[in-house]
């Protein structure tokens, strides 16, 4: 037993004795000889007096509580802390919201923008498949895509598996911390699989390999490196052109054996992609959120009254439609947001293509594609 553990028993025991002597804490006074806690003789006893006895008796009773079962003091004891506040993000001022409200009320933007414009958006590929970059203003957001093969669910026996994981690191935000989910990332996780993966962009049948036995586990890692707004738009443009870019090992199959062939083996084939869907998100303003903002920025997003987010593909085929609270907008001008959403979806959707194409002749100088356009164009 610890020697700070024997220490404590000592101290209870006096005050047991005490009481037992006394039937009940004496006035001052009247302290008797008998008082096991001014005993001259114990080396653990504090100096006479009647205030020093009562302080005695106070540290004796708390420290009583803890010696109910000495030997899992350290286990099922413990000491209650006083709560922390966790760091939060850092809000705009009310001189900065007022701003913002009264210059909206007079169509201005802050940043000069129109209310139906995007900041401008770029998208870049990393050295390997499956790696993309989008900045959206000052909003940046890495997808990463990696494949395995392994067992598939019991009840999809014929179906691959497929996930999308986001990641907020406190790099972007004091708010962000690790193995924390706060509500920003579970919203920005559940959009992007309900645009994704529930809408049926990636034919999850074609990852099977052997039914029931194998088949391949595809995962996005979405990690968000700048926060100015806007993340989920951002994001789905990271996810879908990742997962376009993405180019699996190729396989082969006899009888129970799966063979993975390596790079250098044989080419890598991409994933059967059926479409590509795309989030745009609207935030409104006002008492009745009768004014609609496209691509809100961080600060606008701190005095929106709701939000309004929809995911089509460039054929104008509504994928999913989420509004997370906020006040009741008019269902007229949720209409004309779908529509002008429609626009920027066939927008951002051409320049997911040419940048795809480009770096599919970058990485192709030289190779069998390069071969055959040089053999097609001397033919024309």
């Amino acid at each position: 037993m610890e020697k700070g553990t024997v220490e404590l028993q000592v101290w209870h025991q006096k005050f047991l004795r005490y009481l037992a002597c006394e039937g009940s804490p004496p006035a001052p006074g009247r302290i008797s000889s008998r008082d096991p806690l001014h005993d001259k003789s114990s080396s653990h006893s504090p100096s006479s007096g009647a205030s020093q006895s009562w302080f005695a008796i106070g540290i004796a009773l708390i420290f009583s509580s803890f010696l109910k079962s000495p030997d899992k003091l350290n286990s099922e004891t413990q000491i209650p802390l006083p709560a922390v506040n966790m760091p939060r993000e850092a809000e705009i001022s009310t001189n900065e919201k007022q701003f913002l409200k009264t210059a909206l009320t007079e169509n201005v933007r802050i940043d000069g923008r129109l209310f139906e414009q995007y900041r401008p958006l770029s998208l870049g590929f990393g050295e390997e498949f499956g790696v993309a970059e989008v900045e959206l203003g000052k909003t940046r957001i890495l997808a990463k895509v990696s494949a395995e093969v392994t067992v598939p669910y019991a009840d999809r026996p014929f179906d691959g598996i497929f996930q999308i994981v986001t990641e907020l690191s406190p790099m972007v935000s004091p708010a962000f911390e690790v193995n924390r989910p706060t509500e920003t990332e579970v919203l920005l996780s559940r959009l992007l699989e309900k645009t994704v993966r529930r809408s049926g962009a990636l034919d999850t049948e074609s990852l099977c390999l052997m039914a029931g036995k194998k088949c391949w586990a595809v995962r996005v890692d979405v990690h968000v490196l700048s926060h100015d707004g806007n993340l989920v738009d951002a994001a789905c443009v990271a996810v879908v052109a990742a997962l376009r870019h993405f180019r699996k090992p190729d396989t082969s199959v006899e009888g129970e054996m799966v063979t993975v062939y390596t790079a250098a083996e044989r080419e890598p084939t991409p994933l059967s992609w059926l479409h590509s869907p795309y989030c745009v998100t609207w935030s409104f303003y006002g008492e009745e959120g009768e004014m609609a903002l496209l691509d809100a920025s961080w600060k606008e997003e701190q005095v929106q009254v709701a939000s309004f987010t929809v995911s089509l593909n460039r054929h104008g085929e509504v994928c999913q439609i989420a509004k997370l609270g906020g006040v009741a907008v008019d269902a007229v001008l949720l209409l004309k947001c779908t529509a002008g959403a429609t626009v920027e979806v066939k927008r951002i959707s051409e320049m997911v293509d040419q940048k795809l194409e480009e770096d599919a002749k970058r990485r192709d100088k030289g190779g069998l594609m390069a071969e055959l356009r040089a053999e097609n164009e001397r033919e024309s």
